[in-house]
C-alpha cells in the first residue's frame, strides 16, 4: 500500500481510484491476522542465503578435492536405502557347507577405499555374535581360519564404510561309502574261480582278459561319483538299483581310488585306494626229450617216435607236430 500511495507513476498505470480504495480496505481488514514476529525479516533471509551459499561452496570444494567421496555422498543422499560405499567388500565363498569337526577358512576381498583394517562378525545359532579384528593384505585379501567347526553359524565382513551381507555356513558330516563289493571273473578257459570281496582290498591280482566289477553305495544322495586312476583319468561310475557301478575288462595293471561328492559339495575325506596287478597268459612251452641233435635216416614206411614235453600255465587243449 505504501508503494502505491508514494508511487510517481501515471494514474493510468496504477489503476482507478476505486480499485486502489478497494485494495486498501481489504488490506486493513486482513492486517489483524498477520503476526509480526512470524514474518521473516530481511536480515534473517540474508543470513539463510549466506548459509546456503556456504553449504554450496563447501560442497563444491569437497567435490574438487575428493570427487569420489563427494559422488558417494550424493548418491547416498539421492538413494538412502541403497548399499553405496567407498569400500567394496565381497565374501569369496558366500553361503556354503563345510565338513563338521574340521577347519574352515573365511575369506573376502576389499577394493576401493580401505584402511587395511577389517572386522569379521560370527553369529552362533543362539544369536550371539562375536567380533574379530583383522587386517587385509596388499591385494585386499581378508582371511580368517576357524580351527574346528562344530555347528552352523552366520558371518559378515566389514571394512571401511563397506560390509557384506550375512552369509550362512552349514556344518555337515562328509559322505561315506557303504556296501562296497568287488568281483573279478577270469576267462572261462583258465578254469580259475571268480574272486569276490565285500570290501575293497589294497591289492589283488587277475589274469589279463578278466572281467572286473565294482559296486558301492553311499550314506546319502550323491552329486557325483568317479574313479580316479593313477595316470590321471577320471571315470564316472554308473548309478544302478544296487548303488554305483563300474565294470571293465582288465588288460593292464591299474591303480585307482573312489571319490564321491554329495549334493552339498562335500567329498569323502579318505578315498579308498586299490591296485589290481594284471598278469598275462604265457604261451605254451615245448621241449624235445631224448634227442641228441644228430641226424638220423629212416625208411619211408618206418614208424618213428618223437618224444617231447609241452606245458602251459593253464593246461593244453591239443598238441601237434
Amino acid at each position: 500500500m505504501t508503494a502505491l500511495t508514494q508511487s510517481q507513476d501515471d494514474k493510468v498505470m496504477l489503476g482507478s481510484p476505486e480499485l486502489i480504495e478497494r485494495v486498501c480496505e481489504e488490506a486493513e481488514d486482513f492486517a489483524p491476522r498477520v503476526e509480526a514476529q512470524k514474518v521473516v525479516s530481511h536480515q534473517h533471509l540474508k543470513r539463510a542465503t549466506v548459509a546456503l551459499m556456504a553449504i554450496l561452496i563447501t560442497g563444491l570444494v569437497l567435490f574438487v578435492l575428493d570427487s569420489e567421496r563427494a559422488m558417494v555422498l550424493l548418491r547416498r543422499f539421492l538413494a538412502p536405502g541403497a548399499n553405496i560405499s567407498l569400500s567394496k567388500i565381497v565374501a569369496d565363498r558366500g553361503e556354503f557347507s563345510t565338513p563338521k569337526d574340521e577347519p574352515a577358512i573365511l575369506t573376502a576381498h576389499v577394493s576401493g577405499r580401505s584402511s587395511g583394517r577389517a572386522t569379521l562378525w560370527i553369529e552362533e545359532p543362539e544369536g550371539v555374535a562375536r567380533e574379530i579384528a583383522l587386517t587385509s593384505s596388499g591385494d585386499g585379501l581378508i582371511k580368517h581360519e576357524i580351527p574346528l567347526v562344530r555347528r552352523d553359524f552366520r558371518y559378515r565382513f566389514r571394512s571401511g564404510d563397506g560390509q557384506t551381507d550375512w552369509h550362512q555356513v552349514r556344518a555337515l558330516p562328509r559322505p561315506r561309502l557303504t556296501a562296497v563289493a568287488m568281483k573279478i571273473t577270469p576267462p572261462e578257459y583258465t578254469q580259475l574261480p571268480s574272486v569276490v570281496k565285500d570290501t575293497l582290498p589294497r591289492q589283488s591280482s587277475a589274469i589279463a582278459g578278466s572281467e572286473f566289477e565294482l559296486t558301492f553305495q553311499s550314506d546319502r544322495a550323491l552329486a557325483s561319483s568317479k574313479l580316479i586312476f593313477h595316470h590321471g583319468a577320471k571315470v564316472p561310475t554308473n548309478a544302478g538299483p544296487d548303488g554305483q557301478r563300474f565294470s571293465t575288462t582288465l588288460t593292464e595293471t591299474i591303480h585307482f581310488e573312489i571319490q564321491i561328492v554329495d549334493e552339498h559339495g562335500l567329498g569323502n575325506k579318505n578315498p579308498p585306494r586299490t591296485s589290481i596287478h594284471v598278469y598275462q597268459d604265457l604261451p605254451p612251452e615245448v621241449e624235445m626229450v631224448g634227442q641228441s641233435g644228430e641226424e638220423k635216416t629212416f625208411q619211408s614206411d618206418e614208424t618213428i617216435t618223437i618224444p617231447f614235453e609241452a606245458k602251459d600255465d593253464f593246461g593244453l587243449q591239443s598238441a601237434e607236430v
